[in-house]
């Protein structure tokens, strides 16, 4: 079974604006999708995922643009999801078919936004200030909502874990969760190595938890903040 599925995912997420996935399907732009170089026809949406998620029986997890997206569409989504009517974006909701709010707990503020490859890639602190206002007005619309801050997008990068200490010092009164990505594979045939991945994961967490600890005890703060793994995978090829 699976608990909580997260949508959009991944480097699509830091160019996607959620308007182009909701209301009538022959009215949805097509665009080019830059971070995969492909076409996207936006025919699978917001309101299409909740749909899945609970045909599935699955918390949905949504992510909102750190990338190309601002502040205030992070909100408005917000609001689209979770305030059950009387406001602009409530109301396009029901028109557009829902009228009961989908009450989405979790959300993403951004994806791996540490990364080169990313479209608009943040330095650590540019990216907690961004993230740390976002989450604040997102939760204004919802203080029920839980937020998870980008960590470092995998333990080989130059800037980990330095990049997560900076980003939390900012944010961290605002998230809950901090992400881990993973991902584990064979490509050399070095079947040893690959096996170390269990090992290599566990000394991943144990840094980022070591970080949490750090930055919460120089903040003097009685928040906790948690890890989300959110983000996996084993390579087949």
């Amino acid at each position: 079974k699976y608990t909580t599925i997260r949508y959009p995912g991944g480097n699509f997420l830091s160019g996607y604006n959620w308007l182009d996935g909701v209301g009538p399907k022959e009215q949805r732009p097509r665009r080019r999708e830059l971070a995969w170089q492909s076409l996207e026809t936006n025919q699978f949406g917001t309101n299409e995922f909740m749909g899945f998620c609970k045909a599935i029986d699955a918390a949905p997890m949504l992510g909102v643009n750190m990338g190309t997206g601002t502040i205030q569409s992070a909100c408005d989504l917000v609001d689209y999801c979770n305030t059950p009517s009387g406001t602009y974006w409530s109301d396009l909701r029901s028109q557009h078919g829902y009228a009961a709010p989908h009450n989405v707990k979790y959300w993403c503020v951004g994806n791996e936004m540490d990364g080169p490859w990313q479209m608009g890639a943040l330095a650590a602190h540019e990216y907690g200030v961004k993230a740390r206002e976002a989450a604040k007005l997102m939760r204004w619309m919802d203080p029920s909502i839980e937020t998870v801050l980008c960590g470092s997008s995998n333990d080989r990068m130059p800037t980990f874990p330095e990049w997560d200490r900076v980003a939390l010092e900012e944010a961290w009164e605002h998230m809950d969760y901090l992400s881990i990505h993973y991902y584990a594979g064979n490509r050399e045939n070095d079947t040893p190595s690959f096996l170390a991945n269990s090992v290599l994961f566990e000394h991943y967490v144990d840094t980022m938890e070591g970080v949490l600890r750090y930055v919460k005890a120089k903040r003097r703060s009685k928040h906790d903040v948690y890890l989300s793994w959110d983000e996996w995978q084993v390579w087949y090829k």
